[in-house]
């Protein structure tokens, strides 16, 4: 265990490469503000975005960039500019800056690498890449690995390119690229870097929302401390209140099964953090997290800087570059969201039209500030979004009425808890507006906060968003909107338990010390998912293996194993591979997904999915199957030209699925790979 600690402490420190690159545009973005020690946090999520957009936007434009050359030259080319060419003073105002806050620094940093050593060292247990979505997740990201210009070409539908919000796929192969690892080693690495980030990053937005509300400006605040800490681990380890129903109701967690938790209601997902971290399948709404808290920072710094106008003309407002600054960037991230997750450009533009509306009752003067500035947003947001946006087909079908609600019951199972402490901190926010004036600002962006999680819990009830499962028809939208609710609730506990510790609250010593000490009671219980939920998927701890994620396959199947390097090794582009076709959440479509060559037709369901309907793998479904079948006949040529399939695989998925004669099979290319019963053939016609 200690190389694995030593291993993964390496790849956690060499990603200060990535602060040190994202942290001075941060610095200069945020020149006319006061400095904050909570903005050394964002450097690295700056650094990641500013290094997966130059790629993506130049790659998209058919320049191929996207490979190991193009992103060390990417990354030597803003690293010197930001040090040696921009007129930014990036390296005085760093060591200023580190030197200023060295204490908060070090706490940041601590938390970032325990979330990455834990993780990390938890996933030698199970490090498997084999359950729930993980071929999916792996595939997208080998496909990226192999795809030098953009958009890349689906790995389960050879000729078409991707149609899945896949950006944080996309961001996710470049840092196996930095760390130069295979992806099914990479993958645990990611699941480490993830939590680290997102400890981090809830760590100082939560004190960021508390900054205005606390006298305390520059040392380090214990209050600070505990309300930014506690809210990271809500949101990273937290469960909902469905484990302290189930000990109420059985007096004993014994036979408890931790994803009760997030599919408890009929029909639904009701998924939370902690459970993704348990399972660390690097799916589009996990990749999300760390981006969507980057954006509230950022709707944040906006709305700071609308409120902080003097001068609200227009001939002024046009020649305010900071607020072009802000609104750009904002509309900006509002893209990344959308091609990252769709459903969250959903979540946070209508937050902001929730705080923008606020705004400008609160103040007149912000009226024609705002919109105008939405104007900028919405530009911002079309350019991010737009070399995906151009390339993507909804497959929504539309929006419609819930028929079958859930029942009041179940709703107070899962939420009652987060609920109702984010009433109470939307309560203390309404009084302060009335109280505290100075404050508008601050507490009108805390009140929008509150009240686009309530509507993330609440809208799922009322519509959904149509997709091709008739049985789970609200399924994700649930899961996408209480996703997002259950992180901001945990913002809001978070604020509240800062708020509660100061001296100055207007609430009683009795009353603070009563609220903090439910709050505390409730951190207890929640606090409770996650040991319930590790050792369970962990096989208890029993048996540690590596960080390898295709060691189960090396194990069950070294012919396999080898076959599939073998595809990914020795070969250029992205090839054509046929292999046997299967359902979604199975073992088949494993040579597409962790080679990254596409194949003719890879998850059914998902395809339909993606594709908005049966009939394409369908369709392709069945000529694989006359390949494979009758690989003698004119038809089964005809297919593979159509397809453009390069090379066969021959193993043990295709026998199980088709009948066939391997001697006739045999004829269509030239053996090219052969371990045991597993064969690559090559055609060369």
């Amino acid at each position: 265990m200690f190389s694995d600690f030593l291993l993964l402490l390496f790849f956690a420190t060499s990603t200060l490469l990535l602060q040190f690159l994202g942290f001075p545009f941060l610095l200069n973005w945020l020149k006319k503000s006061a400095p904050q020690p909570e903005w050394w946090a964002w450097g690295r999520i700056i650094g990641w975005l500013v290094m997966g957009l130059t790629i993506w936007f130049t790659a998209h434009l058919g320049l191929p960039i996207n490979n190991t050359v193009g992103f060390w030259a990417v990354f030597v080319f803003w690293l010197v500019a930001v040090y040696y060419f921009f007129p930014w003073k990036s390296l005085q105002s760093m060591k200023k800056f580190v030197r200023t806050y060295r204490q908060q620094i070090f706490m940041q940093e601590m938390l970032f690498l325990t979330g990455f050593l834990f993780l990390g060292l938890i996933r030698t247990f199970n490090p498997m890449v084999l359950d729930l979505e993980k071929f999916m997740n792996i595939g997208l990201m080998q496909g990226y690995l192999r795809s030098p210009t953009l958009p890349a070409i689906d790995m389960w539908l050879a000729g078409e390119i991707i149609n899945y919000y896949s950006f944080g796929h996309f961001l996710g192969s470049l840092l196996l690229r930095f760390w130069h690892v295979s992806a099914e080693f990479g993958f645990n690495l990611l699941a480490g870097w993830m939590m680290g980030l997102i400890l981090m990053e809830a760590y100082v937005l939560i004190q960021t929302l508390l900054r205005n509300f606390i006298s305390i400006k520059n040392k380090l605040s214990w209050s600070l401390a505990i309300a930014g800490l506690m809210g990271a681990l809500l949101i990273v380890f937290g469960g909902n209140s469905h484990p302290i129903w189930y000990w109420l109701t059985n007096r004993s967690f014994t036979g408890y099964w931790y994803p009760e938790a997030v599919r408890f209601i009929n029909f639904t997902i009701h998924e939370i953090p902690a459970y993704s971290f348990v399972v660390s399948d690097l799916h589009a709404h996990f990749w999300s997290i760390p981006l969507v808290l980057f954006t509230i920072f950022v709707a944040w710094q906006w709305a700071q800087t609308i409120f902080d106008l003097k001068i609200v003309k227009s001939k002024k407002l046009i020649k305010n570059s900071s607020l072009i600054i802000n609104n750009l960037i904002l509309g900006g991230m509002l893209g990344v969201l959308g091609m990252t997750n769709t459903w969250d450009m959903m979540i946070y533009g209508l937050f902001l039209i929730i705080l923008g509306s606020m705004m400008m009752v609160a103040s007149k003067k912000t009226f024609w500030v705002i919109v105008m500035a939405s104007w900028q947003v919405i530009a911002g947001a079309l350019i991010a979004i737009a070399p995906w946006w151009l390339n993507f087909y909804s497959i929504v079908k539309g929006v419609f009425w819930v028929s079958g609600r859930s029942p009041l019951w179940q709703l107070a199972v899962l939420w009652s808890g987060h609920v109702l402490l984010s009433l109470i901190a939307i309560i203390m926010v309404g009084f302060l507006l009335k109280k505290q004036p100075k404050l508008k600002s601050s507490t009108i962006f805390i009140l929008s906060l509150g009240l686009i999680s309530l509507i993330c819990i609440l809208l799922p009830e009322v519509i959904y968003f149509k997709d091709i499962y008739p049985t789970f028809q609200r399924a994700n939208t649930m899961f996408k909107f209480t996703f997002q609710g259950f992180i901001l609730m945990n913002l809001l506990i978070g604020w509240l338990i800062g708020f509660l510790m100061q001296k100055q609250t207007w609430l009683g010593i009795i009353w603070r010390g009563i609220l903090l000490a439910i709050i505390g009671l409730f951190f207890l219980l929640v606090m409770n998912y996650p040991f319930l939920s590790y050792p369970n998927y962990y096989q208890q701890f029993r048996k540690r293996q590596s960080l390898n994620g295709l060691t189960w396959l090396a194990n069950a199947n070294p012919a396999e194993y080898q076959a599939i390097l073998w595809l990914r090794n020795q070969t250029e582009g992205r090839p054509v591979v046929l292999e046997a076709v299967g359902e979604s959440y199975s073992v088949f479509a494993r040579v597409s997904a962790f080679s990254g060559l596409p194949t003719v037709i890879g998850w059914r369901a998902h395809e339909w999915l993606w594709r908005g309907g049966p009939e394409i793998p369908t369709e392709r479904s069945r000529d694989v199957q006359w390949i494979y079948e009758k690989p003698l006949s004119l038809q089964a040529s005809y297919f593979l030209d159509k397809h453009q399939v390069r090379y066969i695989f021959i193993g043990n998925k295709e026998r199980e699925a088709y009948k066939f004669d391997l001697k006739e099979v045999l004829t269509l290319g030239e053996i090219v790979f052969q371990q045991g019963s597993v064969i690559i053939l090559e055609r060369t016609r």
